[in-house]
């Protein structure tokens, strides 16, 4: 007990801490600024002592006004006092989800990729069979050559076991991208166990799944897989070579700092190398998996019944809202392109699909952008561009009503501000057991993670329970601008 006790105070002393520190430095007097927050001497005295946690985010604002604290003074000190309230893990976990979202871009090109390179630009091994490679440039050169090589065959195939740390692998993959033949992929990496790590470092595993979202732009048949594990470029001196790249014709080998390396295209070395890396590929679980743009609705239909089959409360986290369960027979019926090869059997899915998301115990959070922007532009997210009409301006009006009806003000969250690239935006949809995160590419195709490892889903799950009262609207507030929109907006005119 005693060992808790020290570790919450701990915990309550960031916020003490930091509040003394801007005292000082200020020359404020306790009694004056207990005075002006109405607060009682000796419980300030407490709370600056480490002793008591502030009473509220009201307190902190009054103590923030007092002392004149710059805008970055005074959010230090509003992340001390969250940090004091919720402990360094959840406080950090959340803000690593936040940044996720806001940041995350699956569809973006990197800057780097210009014109595909051919695997004898910059690199020869000439006549040897292997090679020592010292240095990033020797090593980035070496990968760069043995991809473009393998992007050139008609049934390429790169293995890679390597972290997706930075864009030192993602560069190298676009910069090698061969537009003409799709090469496949499979790349392996560690995860860091979530329930062993603390503070800042609970990130990392998000930081991977950021970083390899881009590769999917690509023209590669990109398949990832993950293990837990100690990360290697965590213990650089002892871990000698972690890292493996394998083609048809060469394998590299590399240090944990990807400075040193050995290329070889030797036969039986290959053949070693490559029955090591199915071993690994064969404990390893599936990461991620990228949607047939050609069974888009269908897939996602699939995804979210499964993710949503344990009728346990979930969330829908989306920008644009989730209006299926609001969308009538009749409406789909009307704007279901008339001409879309198997409609009928298309329609009996999306009803029965309404049908289901009505049952499920799921609380719908969007923001105010995205309704407003369907009712100017009627796009529906849940049902791919092509397959049905745009709803005429009348009907969108009916289906935001809907949407806002008095029976749905307990399952549906507003936000004020959206939460990431509206142009790019995420949907997730999470329950305490399972959950689907969808993005979508540059091209028609929606990069599709099913969430099972248990720290991300946890995270993600937490990041949606406690999301911050006062980033929502009111339901009455809500009701109130999407009113006055629907009777000034010019997008009424049809």
């Amino acid at each position: 007990m005693k060992e808790k006790q020290t570790e919450w105070e701990k915990v309550m002393s960031i916020f003490s801490q930091l509040l003394s520190e801007y005292m000082k430095q200020k020359k404020i007097q306790t009694y004056r600024l207990a005075q002006y927050c109405g607060y009682d001497r000796g419980n300030m005295y407490k709370i600056i002592n480490g002793k008591r946690n502030p009473p509220g985010k009201e307190f902190v604002e009054k103590v923030a006004g007092y002392m004149h604290l710059t805008p970055l003074e005074k959010t230090k000190l509003y992340e001390a006092y969250q940090i004091s309230i919720v402990g360094y893990d959840i406080y950090y976990r959340r803000k690593a989800v936040l940044e996720f979202l806001t940041e995350v871009d699956a569809g973006r090109e990197l800057d780097f990729a210009l014109q595909p390179i051919r695997a004898e630009q910059g690199f020869e091994m000439e006549d040897k069979t292997f090679m020592l490679l010292e240095g990033r440039h020797a090593v980035r050169s070496a990968l760069m050559y043995m991809t473009a090589d393998e992007t050139h065959q008609s049934e390429g195939h790169i293995r890679m076991l390597l972290q997706p740390e930075t864009d030192f692998l993602a560069s190298i993959l676009a910069m090698c991208s061969n537009s003409g033949i799709q090469t496949r992929v499979d790349h392996i990496f560690c995860l860091d166990d979530t329930n062993k790590a603390t503070g800042k470092d609970k990130n990392y595993n998000l930081t991977c799944l950021k970083n390899i979202l881009p590769l999917y732009h690509y023209n590669y048949e990109y398949q990832t897989w993950y293990y837990y594990g100690y990360i290697p470029g965590q213990n650089q001196m002892f871990a000698l070579f972690p890292y493996m790249v394998l083609t048809s014709g060469y394998a590299c080998i590399l240090t944990a700092d990807l400075k040193k390396g050995y290329l070889t295209k030797e036969p039986e070395m290959l053949k070693m190398l490559s029955e090591i890396f199915e071993n690994c590929h064969s404990h390893a679980s599936r990461f991620a998996s990228l949607a047939d743009s050609a069974n888009h609705a269908a897939e996602q239909m699939a995804f979210l019944s499964a993710t949503f089959s344990e009728r346990s409360t979930g969330y829908s986290l989306q920008m644009e809202p989730c209006f299926m369960p609001v969308l009538t027979k009749e409406i789909l019926q009307k704007y279901v392109r008339k001409d879309l090869p198997g409609r009928e059997i298309f329609l009996v899915q999306l009803q029965d699909y309404t049908r289901q998301l009505a049952k499920q115990k799921m609380i719908y959070i969007c923001s105010m952008e995205g309704i407003l922007r369907f009712l100017q532009n009627g796009r529906i997210p849940e049902i791919p561009d092509g397959l049905y009409e745009t709803p005429s301006a009348s009907d969108r009006i009916q289906i935001v009503k809907a949407l806002l009806a008095p029976e749905r003000a307990t399952r549906l969250r507003i936000l004020k501000n959206s939460i990431g690239n509206t142009e790019t935006p995420v949907y997730l949809y999470i329950t305490p057991k399972t959950g689907t995160l969808r993005l979508p590419l540059a091209t028609d195709q929606m990069v599709n993670l099913q969430i099972q490892e248990t720290g991300m889903l946890e995270a993600f799950y937490d990041f949606c329970e406690n999301l911050d009262e006062e980033m929502f609207y009111s339901f009455e507030e809500a009701e109130q601008i999407v009113e006055e929109e629907m009777k000034a907006g010019d997008w009424k005119t049809e």
